[in-house]
């Protein structure tokens, strides 16, 4: 089971709560089963209920340290401000109480522009953890990592300590001969991979406004996997990680049918199925940008409204079923060479879902990340019959905390394989 986290923090700036959400989405992505007030709308319990069952549940708190929060712990801010804040901390001082000063559970996490005077005073004595990015190769992102899993660190050996001279000293190699090391693993290729070279396009569609306005996106090049993440995929991560397979759907009972896209995953499922790929092959996978997505799916088609030439055809997808899912590949591929782009599993996007971002969404590369808790979905999938879901410009969402037996995923690397 995932290692339980509730992330306490104030709402400072939009910056602020976009570097909280990062984190808390990088956690999840590495498997902590993390929770932001973001994530949740409470209900049925109030916001101070649902506050203490989050921090009663949880193994670790994360206590993000600004300089605004020390001075609403103080109570030095303006009346009536940061009363959630006060709140989480009260329960913070309780427990320590508890506990006799002891740590059972509270870590001081600083992000970009806090110091370590930013640290309440009931938290200083304990260890600290600066974060300056939210991945692995961060000292401080690792070492927070290893904190909550309960992962040793390499300790250096004390001052002063004698090095023991009677072991045998293994003698040096003849010069020339081959030296007996271990092989080195090569990089594992899991998914197949289709290569995108960069280019631009017209991105957006003229039926709903929050497919407008059409605006230029230019794109650096990448690989998008040929196929959803399928269920022998997520089975390899799910046997790898330890991490538990989501329910499976009446039309894949256990998961039998291994060529079918897998469903029911959360944003934060795939996240972790990226997290994980990463790790095993040494490079850096991800879930497709909603720009990556769209100018993947028209297969080099501009203008065209479906991964093909002309009209709407069910002939060409997986659409309009009522038995579930079908074998990945089992429809022509688009121009790209990409099967089920559209139909089969709605898929997961990084971005964010915002319904007026092509207003002033950036040229380059466009990523959104707002803070609304929710993400964005395309491509239509098994059960759909709309032909409007299987357009390549069609903006879907849903929060990121949801399974649903339609959705599924694929995913990118930022590069040409």
């Amino acid at each position: 089971m995932a290692v339980r986290v509730f992330i306490s923090y104030r709402h400072d700036t939009e910056a602020h709560d976009l570097s909280v959400r990062a984190l808390a989405d990088a956690l999840r992505g590495h498997g902590v089963d993390a929770w932001i007030d973001q994530y949740d709308p409470h209900q049925p319990l109030t916001w101070e209920e649902w506050m203490v069952r989050q921090m009663e549940d949880a193994a670790y708190i994360l206590v993000i340290c600004t300089e605004k929060y020390k001075h609403t712990v103080r109570r030095e801010g303006k009346v009536g401000e940061g009363l959630g804040v006060l709140q989480e901390f009260g329960q913070i001082r309780e427990e320590l109480n508890r506990a006799g000063g002891v740590n059972p559970k509270f870590l001081p996490v600083l992000l970009p522009g806090s110091t370590a005077e930013d640290i309440p005073t009931g938290l200083r004595g304990f260890n600290r953890y600066s974060v300056k990015r939210f991945v692995r190769e961060d000292k401080g992102y690792e070492a927070l990592l290893r904190r909550i899993y309960q992962e040793p660190e390499v300790v250096a050996p004390s001052l002063g300590v004698k090095p023991d001279f009677t072991a045998p000293v293994s003698s040096a190699p003849v010069l020339g001969a081959v030296p007996d090391l271990p092989p080195v693993a090569p990089k594992r290729a899991i998914l197949e991979m289709v290569p995108i070279p960069a280019g631009s396009f017209m991105m957006g569609g003229n039926v709903y406004d929050n497919e407008q306005p059409i605006h230029r996106v230019e794109l650096s090049g990448y690989s998008i996997s040929k196929y959803p993440v399928r269920v022998q995929d997520y089975l390899e991560y799910s046997k790898g990680k330890k991490v538990a397979m989501p329910p499976f759907p009446d039309f894949n009972k256990n998961w039998s049918k291994k060529e079918h896209p897998i469903v029911n995953v959360s944003w934060f499922d795939a996240k972790g199925y990226c997290g994980w790929l990463s790790e095993v092959t040494g490079e850096e996978y991800d879930l497709p940008t909603e720009a990556e997505w769209e100018y993947a799916a028209r297969g080099g088609l501009k203008g065209k409204k479906y991964p093909w030439e002309g009209d709407f055809d069910v002939s060409k997808l997986c659409c309009r079923r009522s038995e579930g899912t079908c074998p990945v590949g089992s429809y022509a591929p688009n121009g790209y060479g990409l099967y089920d782009m559209v139909g089969n599993v709605w898929e997961w996007c990084l971005d964010s879902y915002d319904a007026n971002y092509y207003n002033n969404s950036p040229e380059k590369n466009p990523l959104c990340n707002n803070s609304n808790g929710v993400r964005v979905l395309r491509g239509g999938s098994w059960s759909d019959g709309d032909p409007d879901y299987f357009r390549c410009v069609y903006r879907s969402r849903y929060t990121p905390v949801n399974r649903n037996y339609l959705f599924g995923f694929r995913v990118v690397f930022r590069g040409l394989l």
